[in-house]
């Protein structure tokens, strides 16, 4: 007998790829990654790029090719690029010296200044960060220009995205126009000397460039994958949504237009064969105010309008909102349209969307505008007596900041939530002048100035503003002070004349700020509510914080009478107060009795 086991053939290995060809599903704990009939087409564009290869010139070059036509022909794609740029860029960041020196501080600043305006720097920045959400990226050369009418001969000339490339003579695909060293830093950009799509450039190819130092070269751009060195459209989903908006707007206006256009039809009301012949799709001109007879066993219908839709308002805010959700726009900014917004609501809706430029602020920061001071700083020094006298010698470019332009206040109350902050210490002129994109000490000399008065003058001028004397300063009597005529106290606060003046020329010792004022507020609220029930302890609080004397004997008795329920305290001497019974104040007729 043959024992020997039968000889095993090895399984087919089978490929995750060919299973998925084969629907055969996977054990997988994800529901997306299971593969069926359902959503095999939705993820077959789905890959293992790395960020180069996903980002590949011709990928890039159909993009921005894409991204620039629906921007020039789509209202609603430029407005939300546009409306990105302003609120990035602005005016221009302002820049502000941090050294000892105010004098050497102000001279940088203004030389800085004069030849930003003299090179157009701010809208050149602003073109970038435009290019940066459209075509993915912008580029900036560093370069010499006689023509400039500032001391400072240096220039900033912009350069397009396709511009960047390597040359068809040494192409590239992996760098695509960036030179990298062994440690994978920018080392060079080489830069085609005639734009691809120029018009007498037919093929679009071009061998002539030149070489620039990465030192030389702003590029901005947005990497949102490791290694990636090239970018693509911010509005790069959205490009598919406006193609939709477009389409869906000239369909509804397409079928309201052939609404408008067919007034009426004929329908026959005769059996079949009964009525009189007419021509098919023949036209009849219809007379305003006039009566139309139609042949006999025909009637004739108006054309119902189906368009435009009632969801059509609908559908589109749909779109925008998704559309500029990509660069964290909110729908307000985006179609220009507040209408559905309260206050809160509006205010919720741009609070993410201050986030994003706070991050943008601070990516154009590193990328562009330090970059830019340090190359100007560099050549300014050069220049014989351009520049006073550093006092840090030898540290290079001097510490510095950047403001960029802030927002106005939405509701005044706001005002005075900040008045309380900056009494309160959580918050400082400096900050506050900053979110306003404002220097606040250039501010407070011109509104020193304004008033007449000197700087020192004006802090001084806040400082009383801000913390004013304590209630417990302006309270001058105390709970065992008693009327010099007639000895009587009213809930242990004495009501002499003496005292009456004192309130009158002085101010009761009251709530000192719209944070105490709102305290008592909301306790007045909760007990009138039912919330919170009132007890000695509390009144005791109350009267050291608000500066009235301390809680005097009838007032403890008061509170005790009934229970732990204040009882009023009217004007009685301390021996009917402690008796609980009524010792009126004795009547002018029965004193002169």
């Amino acid at each position: 007998m043959n024992t020997s086991a039968a000889p095993t053939t090895a399984k087919p290995k089978i490929r995750l790829s060919e299973m998925a060809r084969r629907n055969v599903p996977m054990r997988a704990t994800y529901d997306a990654a299971q593969t069926n009939d359902d959503n095999m087409r939705h993820w077959s564009a789905a890959d293992d790029m790395s960020a180069n290869a996903a980002h590949n010139p011709e990928i890039r070059r159909i993009l921005r090719r894409r991204a620039r036509y629906e921007v020039s022909n789509n209202c609603i794609a430029k407005g939300i690029v546009a409306t990105k740029a302003d609120y990035v860029v602005g005016t221009g960041p302002t820049l502000q010296v941090l050294t000892k020196d105010e004098d050497y501080n102000q001279a940088i600043e203004t030389k800085f200044n004069q030849w930003a305006i003299a090179v157009r720097a701010f809208s050149k920045l602003w073109q970038m960060a435009f290019a940066e959400i459209q075509d993915g990226e912008a580029f900036g050369l560093l370069v010499n220009n006689p023509k400039i009418r500032d001391v400072v001969k240096l220039d900033l000339r912009l350069v397009e995205a396709d511009q960047v490339s390597s040359p068809f003579s040494a192409l590239n695909q992996k760098t695509d126009g960036i030179i990298f060293d062994d440690f994978g830093n920018p080392a060079g950009y080489t830069v085609l000397k005639e734009h691809p799509g120029e018009l007498f450039n037919t093929l679009g190819l071009s061998s002539d460039y030149d070489t620039f130092r990465a030192d030389h070269v702003l590029h901005l751009f947005k990497s949102e994958r490791p290694g990636q060195t090239r970018g693509v459209p911010h509005i790069t989903p959205a490009l598919p949504l406006f193609a939709l908006l477009r389409r869906f707007t000239l369909a509804v206006v397409s079928a309201a237009e052939t609404a408008a256009n067919l007034a009426g039809i004929l329908k026959s009301t005769a059996p079949a064969g009964d009525p009189e012949e007419v021509e098919a799709l023949e036209t009849i001109e219809i007379i305003r105010n006039m009566l139309l007879t139609v042949p006999q066993g025909w009637d004739m219908s108006q054309f119902k309008a189906e368009q435009p839709q009632t969801t059509y308002e609908m559908f589109k805010r749909a779109l925008i909102s998704e559309a500029a959700r990509c660069i964290g726009q909110p729908y307000g900014i985006a179609a220009a349209d507040s209408s559905t917004y309260n206050y809160s609501s509006g205010k919720l809706d741009h609070l993410p969307w201050f986030k994003t430029l706070a991050i943008d602020w601070d990516r154009l920061e590193d990328t562009c505008v330090d970059r830019l001071f340090d190359a100007w700083h560099a050549e300014a020094v050069l220049i014989p007596g351009h520049l006073p006298p550093s006092p840090t010698a030898g540290e290079g470019v001097p510490a510095h900041t950047w403001f960029w332009d802030g927002q106005e206040l939405m509701d005044p109350r706001e005002a005075g939530a900040k008045e309380t902050a900056l009494g309160c210490g959580i918050d400082s002129y400096p900050r506050i002048f900053a979110r306003r994109g404002l220097d606040w000490k250039t501010e407070m000399h011109a509104q020193a100035e304004a008033l007449g008065m000197t700087f020192t003058q004006y802090q001084a001028a806040l400082r009383t503003k801000l913390f004013s004397p304590t209630s417990d300063q302006q309270a001058t009597t105390t709970s065992t002070s008693t009327d010099e005529e007639t000895g009587e106290e009213q809930d242990g606060v004495s009501v002499t004349p003496q005292r009456a003046k004192t309130k009158a020329s002085t101010g009761s010792p009251s709530v000192a700020s719209q944070e105490l004022a709102e305290f008592v507020e909301n306790y007045a609220k909760s007990v009138r509510s039912g919330l919170i029930t009132p007890n000695i302890e509390d009144e005791i609080a109350f009267r050291k914080r608000l500066g009235l004397p301390p809680v005097s004997e009838a007032v403890r008795q008061a509170w005790e009478q009934n229970d732990g329920a204040r009882q009023p305290v009217t004007l009685k001497s301390p021996k009917a107060a402690n008796e609980g019974a009524a010792d009126p104040k004795p009547t002018a007729k029965e004193t002169t009795k």
